[in-house]
């Protein structure tokens, strides 16, 4: 079986080249440790630009359609050493892989602020969005996304490339490429979501336990010390500036536990102990 594992970075310009040049030797031992080719995504797969980067994941079946799985995962990740093969958790029949989203959850709704989009159902969601199915349906996040090309490539380059899709929706509606991704391998049953230590967004992973968020706590206390002090020493108001030690050590936990850390919603990316990580190529 040819199987690839692939991130997206590296191109003149990109604002992700210093985190693609530091991640690429831990994406290269981790697909060493699965049996498979590294591939990097280093122009768009669109030349024309017809949609955004993002949205542009659509077509990475059909641009590497002659492998018989595919794996992604963006930049922003923490790979554990004692991570399973995401490969392997795709059963054979599905086409398409992914976390599903935990909407319901208390840390869902905090992680986003408790907009009253939230508190919608995953069925409620896609209804918003004028799509619906006889099949059950689940919002996913697309940071680690696994697929058979065989199976669905077709369908998502015909989504990608048609136009009326977006007459009178915009990428943003559709969370770029997320709610193609989950809708149509759902409504076509080639769907398989994948275990929540493939995925672990550190987003509600800091809103699930009592360690997280008492991490959340000593993060947010950090950070706001650090920008009052930028703020007088330098009269700005600065970004993510800093994070307590607690926050570390609640992600080396997660890694310690075989969980793909990713640090979705902006959060920072500590160093940890590189033990905990996919030994390098």
């Amino acid at each position: 079986m040819k199987k690839l594992l692939l991130c997206t970075g590296g191109w003149s310009g990109d604002r992700y080249l210093s985190a693609f040049l530091a991640m690429k030797p831990r994406f290269e031992g981790y697909a060493a440790a699965c049996g498979a080719e590294m591939g990097v995504i280093d122009h768009p797969l669109d030349p024309e630009g017809r949609r955004t980067l993002f949205t542009q994941k659509l077509l990475i079946p059909r641009t590497y359609g002659s492998y018989d799985i595919v794996a992604h995962m963006d930049l922003d990740v923490l790979i554990p050493r004692n991570l399973a093969s995401v490969f392997d958790a795709l059963p054979a029949e599905a086409g398409f892989g992914a976390v599903v989203d935990p909407r319901g959850s208390f840390a869902f709704q905090k992680a986003w602020g408790f907009a009253d989009w939230t508190r919608m159902s995953h069925q409620a969601y896609f209804e918003s969005l004028g799509l619906s199915s006889e099949r059950e349906l689940a919002s996913i996040n697309a940071g680690v996304v696994v697929f058979r090309p065989g199976l669905v490539a077709d369908m998502f380059a015909a989504w990608y490339f048609d136009d009326a899709r977006y007459a009178h929706k915009s990428e943003g509606d559709y969370s770029s490429e997320e709610v193609p991704l989950a809708y149509l391998s759902q409504d076509a049953g080639v769907f398989a979501p994948l275990e929540y230590r493939f995925n672990r967004q550190v987003f509600f992973a800091l809103h699930e336990t009592s360690a997280g968020k008492a991490a959340y706590r000593d993060y947010r206390s950090f950070v706001n010390r650090a920008r009052r002090k930028a703020r007088k020493a330098l009269g700005f108001r600065s970004a993510h500036v800093g994070f307590g030690p607690s926050y570390t050590l609640f992600v080396e936990d997660l890694l310690k536990d075989g969980n793909l850390v990713h640090f979705a919603g902006k959060y920072p990316v500590p160093e940890v102990n590189q033990d905990l990580l996919v030994r390098s190529q």
